[in-house]
């Protein structure tokens, strides 16, 4: 009898469990205990060294399973397309040189998201804008980091 009261309660727990991650909206930042579930199946993408083609790739990813939101997504797949579009160049024209480096030159995104924070908390921006970095740094950090015990600060 107390194994089958046991065996209900375990149920009960699973399904309000089951529950609540149906009703997470995609994009959101998983609680602690989820994140360090889902993180068990190790980090595909390493957004400390990664390239802006990488990054590019990894956002879609990311964005397709729900992990990221379209606007977290924009903001981390721009990196890329700016460069293959040559929207970085006077000309309009894509270089062959700043292509190679998005392609090639491994970068730390959690370190960049940081130091954009900072910057602008800084410069005065809106709290809108502070958020938004806010957000993508944290979902950036929990999916890198997970619940594997490192403690991190933002910015």
């Amino acid at each position: 009898m107390k194994v089958q009261h046991q065996a209900m309660l375990y149920n009960q727990a699973q399904v309000r469990r089951a529950q609540s991650i149906e009703n997470e909206a995609k994009g959101s930042v998983l609680p602690a205990s989820e994140a360090t579930d889902s993180h068990t199946k190790e980090a595909q993408f390493d957004f400390t060294h990664i390239t802006k083609k990488e990054l590019s790739q990894a956002s879609k990813a990311l964005y397709d399973e729900g992990i990221l939101d379209l606007g977290q997504h924009a903001s981390l797949s721009l990196h890329y397309f700016a460069v293959e579009q040559g929207l970085s160049q006077r000309s309009g024209l894509p270089s062959p040189a700043d292509i190679s480096r998005a392609e090639n030159e491994k970068i730390d995104v959690i370190a960049m998201q940081k130091a954009n924070l900072r910057e602008a908390r800084r410069s005065g921006r809106s709290e809108t804008e502070i958020q938004f970095s806010e957000k993508l740094l944290n979902t950036l950090e929990n999916y890198q980091y997970g619940g594997k015990g490192r403690f991190f600060a933002s910015a």
